[in-house]
């Protein structure tokens, strides 16, 4: 058999025998999409799927910070008390704080360099950003997911209205938190 760690290996049905007469079939995976691993490059897909667990990073912020998770989102803090946030992503993947002012800057002149995965050369096949307004209502305990890339735990409960932009077409949503 084929393993590997990249989506849609398995290609078509892979019949395993038992021996008691019986089969194991090893079918291929779904592909959604909406999802950051079924659009990106595969050279980016090696810092996207994480290759051992996965370490939390959290990051203080006030309003008006933003995060840069390398060249694949961006994390906008548009509005709220000063609270921390929590990221779970691949180990591989830079995180870059900034200012809000400065944030469309940064992007232009290091994006696929200091902003990076991916490079210059791999955005090109990527779709363009898209914002998504994102409300904390006071009192909720909740978790924004990129889908295919992780998810960010606000850890405060005081609400906060954010701004995530992934490539068109990746859902970005609000959960309940799980952890």
């Amino acid at each position: 058999l084929t393993t590997s760690r990249y989506p849609g290996t398995t290609l078509d049905a892979v019949h395993i025998p038992l021996d008691d007469g019986h089969d194991i079939i090893d079918t291929p995976g779904i592909v959604y999409n909406h999802r950051l691993t079924e659009v990106v490059p595969r050279g980016v897909l090696q810092a996207l799927l994480p290759d051992k667990p996965i370490k939390q990073v959290v990051y203080q912020l006030n309003e008006q910070q933003t995060l840069f998770i390398g060249s694949l989102a961006r994390f906008d803090f548009a509005q709220g008390p000063r609270q921390s946030f929590t990221l779970y992503t691949s180990n591989a993947l830079p995180i870059h704080r900034t200012k809000l002012e400065r944030a469309d800057q940064l992007f232009a002149d290091h994006r696929g360099e200091m902003l990076a995965p991916p490079t210059r050369e791999q955005l090109e096949e990527i779709p363009a950003w898209t914002r998504h307004r994102l409300t904390i209502k006071r009192g909720s305990d909740m978790d924004v997911v990129i889908s295919g890339l992780g998810w960010i735990r606000i850890n405060d409960t005081s609400g906060a209205i954010l701004d995530v932009y992934a490539p068109k077409g990746i859902r970005v949503m609000l959960r309940e938190a799980l952890i």
